[in-house]
């Protein structure tokens, strides 16, 4: 009994200064059903001092995970994943401006894709509003202002064909 509440006191003072993003908690931070039903993509977080460190994977319908990239730790996070209309094709958005493409069949990326120069650290713009063409041969998005939380401060509109060759 004493070394449980020595072991207690010792590690309550650890856990009561970690948040749950050190813990890896959530542990899926954003997941994304297929249109068709039989993939799921997801962001996965995992444990670690200095968050985010996050995994880009793929679940099939049998419940097998495939983790596609480990994003850089404490570097990379991702907040949006979009799918295409056929579920052929599923993008990941990095650091809101990086583009990922995984052909979802072959589960591969094809494409990896800054929207626009990333200048500084988080990138002083964002890409909002992602959306993949029903064909997942091109990304829509509206390039914004980071942290404006305005539409004014948002651009038009913008497209970006797949090529499969980035």
């Amino acid at each position: 009994m004493g070394r449980v509440l020595l072991l207690f006191l010792l590690l309550t003072p650890v856990i009561a200064c970690t948040s749950r993003n050190q813990w890896g908690l959530p542990r899926v931070a954003v997941h994304a059903v297929s249109p068709d039903g039989r993939v799921v993509a997801l962001v996965r977080n995992h444990p670690t001092i200095d968050p985010p460190d996050q995994s880009l994977a793929l679940v099939d319908a049998a419940g097998n995970e495939l983790e596609l990239r480990r994003l850089s730790a404490d570097q990379d996070w991702c907040k949006t994943v979009a799918w295409s209309g056929d579920s052929s094709t599923v993008a990941y958005l990095v650091q809101d401006l990086r583009l990922i493409v995984v052909d979802a069949r072959a589960v591969t990326i094809v494409a990896d894709h800054w929207l626009a120069e990333p200048r500084d650290y988080p990138p002083n713009r964002m890409a909002s509003e992602l959306a993949m063409s029903s064909d997942g041969r091109e990304a829509s998005f509206r390039l914004c202002v980071r942290g404006s939380g305005t539409r004014v401060d948002c651009g038009p509109r913008q497209s970006y064909a797949i090529t499969r060759t980035d």
